[in-house]
């Protein structure tokens, strides 16, 4: 039986013997007799090969069946494509198939034929279609959704790449943010601690006796900074401080002498390449003891300028001082937390070698240790390095060491051998927000029969500190004294010995890196050393 659906169709024919042509082009016109029925269209391309004959449109229904096979590609079932891999070809024997479908069945085929007819073909056979009016799936809009998709990703990725460095930069911040609040609380606790402390020296001041400082003379000794210690013989009048050479010529470092009375500088000693770190006259005579960071010890005598032995070591050395029992003794503190023990008149043998095991920091400072029957029979030598302090006590020709229980880290330490004390500077640390100034005197254990420290103040020094600034004794009107530099406040700053409470400070415009007491003409004067200036003050 015959449908409603009628179907005209034009084909223009290409002559076969034109194979070059790679395009058949066809033209498809349909006339719908009846508009309750939807209608398709159907190419059927024509055999004949003459140009000439138009064959006459037929009419012929198909079922639906049928109508929606000739929109199907016959290998895949699926539709046609008007652009890509799937768009619609024919053999010559005028069969229509997906491009990618045929494609792949006559490569796969040895006898290759067509999937419909068995007809003989090649693959230059294949034919692309472009018609005027065709039921086929265009496929356009999905390729822009693809488009679209591959844009929406790459922006996806963008945007997540952004989004993990945003993280990373917040996380960053975030602990950024934790280390300034432990900061702030730190240094919260430290300003309250500190005004604690300030209203109780400041009701102590009040209440002891009244001492005060003025400064009586400001020095400059060194144009450029190169002062670093300084040591003072009353005996001679006479100051010496370590600068770096005033000559371009000679290059190194040197002290200058500087008369007390006069406060004038003299003469200039060369003695060093590198820089001196510690200086130390002897008590009865104007020998004066040198170290330096260019490996050497010297002794010199400053009254004719004379040099009187070297001692050259293996390493830096940064401390020394003579034996307060023998005069031709003298105790070397090295870089590498040694100390050597020297008799000056056989430099190049050194007597032994002090060490203090676990520790290699640098040893800061060195002080003999006299003869006493309750704590050093047969004397001995207190060596503070860095991060520990230690006692060493002399059996006959050994030495035994003892820990002295003070918490560092260590900037300086002074020995008074009038009244045994012990004057221990150390820096900030993580419990102590401060820096700390301990008096303490040495005991033996009578239990154990060690060398041990008792604590008489601790005084509290300055929140900062930044130098290895020298704290030191002092005597006024038989009342001793400790003076320290505080950093935070630009001030030297004094406590009393027996009270521990502080009677006075001299401002400090600049970083003071040592400090000395000494008595001239019955005159007591604070010395402090600058980078490039002595300062001299007196007490009222």
């Amino acid at each position: 039986m015959l449908s409603d659906e009628a179907y005209v169709m034009q084909v223009d024919l290409v002559d076969e013997q034109s194979s070059d042509s790679s395009h058949i082009t066809q033209e498809s016109v349909i006339d719908v007799l009846n508009d309750n029925v939807s209608s398709d269209t159907l190419l059927q391309p024509s055999c004949s090969q003459n140009e000439n004959e138009i064959p006459t449109p037929q009419t012929s229904n198909l079922n639906s069946s049928e109508a929606e096979d000739g929109q199907l590609c016959p290998i895949c079932f699926d539709n046609w494509t008007s652009t890509g891999d799937h768009r619609i070809c024919s053999l010559k024997c005028g069969h229509l198939f997906g491009y990618s479908c045929i494609s792949h069945w006559l490569g796969s085929q040895k006898e290759k034929n067509c999937p419909t007819c068995k007809k003989k073909v090649s693959r230059s056979d294949i034919r692309f279609i472009y018609a005027r009016k065709l039921i086929v799936v265009d496929n356009s809009e999905l390729e822009n959704m693809k488009k679209q998709l591959d844009k929406v990703t790459e922006e996806k990725n963008r945007v997540q790449i952004e989004l993990t460095k945003a993280i990373c930069r917040e996380h960053a911040i975030q602990l950024k943010v934790e280390e300034l609040q432990k900061n702030i609380d730190s240094l919260s606790k430290a300003l309250q601690t500190k005004n604690h402390f300030v209203k109780g020296d400041q009701l102590k001041v009040e209440n002891s006796s009244v001492v005060k400082l003025y400064m009586e003379k400001s020095l400059e000794i060194c144009k450029e900074s190169g002062c670093r210690v300084f040591d003072c013989f009353s005996k001679n009048d006479l100051i010496v401080a370590s600068i770096k050479s005033p000559s371009t010529l000679f290059s190194g470092y040197g002290v200058r002498k500087i008369n007390i009375t006069s406060y004038k500088p003299t003469a200039y000693i060369p003695l060093h390449l590198k820089p001196i770190r510690d200086l130390k006259f002897q008590p009865n005579n104007s020998l004066l003891l040198s170290v330096s960071l260019d490996k050497t010890a010297k002794i010199t005598d400053t009254h004719t300028s004379n040099l009187v032995c070297v001692y050259n070591s293996d390493v830096s050395l940064w401390s020394c001082c003579w034996d307060i029992n023998n005069s031709n003794i003298v105790y070397l503190g090295q870089q590498r937390g040694s100390i050597v023990k020297l008799d000056i008149r056989k430099p190049s043998e050194p007597i032994c070698m002090l060490e203090v095991p676990g520790d290699m920091s640098p040893v800061i400072s060195v002080s003999s240790m006299a003869i006493n029957p309750d704590t050093s029979p047969s004397g001995g030598v207190i060596v503070c390095q860095l991060n520990s302090l230690s006692a060493f006590k002399a059996d006959n020709d050994q030495y035994v060491r003892h820990p002295l229980p003070v918490e560092g880290p260590f900037v300086s330490m002074s020995f008074e051998y009038d009244t045994q004390q012990l004057l221990i500077s150390t820096r900030p640390n993580s419990q102590y927000p401060y820096s700390r100034h301990h008096l303490c005197y040495l005991e033996n254990d009578p239990e154990t029969g060690n060398l041990i420290c008792r604590n008489i103040h601790c005084l509290q020094g300055s929140t900062s500190q930044k130098f290895l600034s020298r704290s030191c004794f002092l005597e006024y009107k038989s009342e001793h004294y400790v003076a320290a530099n505080h950093e935070s406040s630009r001030s030297v700053y004094l406590w009393n010995v027996k009270t521990g409470n502080r009677t006075c400070y001299a401002p400090a415009p600049e970083p003071v890196l040592d400090l000395c007491g000494i008595n001239v003409s019955n005159t007591d004067f604070m010395i402090s050393l600058t980078e490039r200036k002595l300062m001299f003050y007196k007490f009222v």
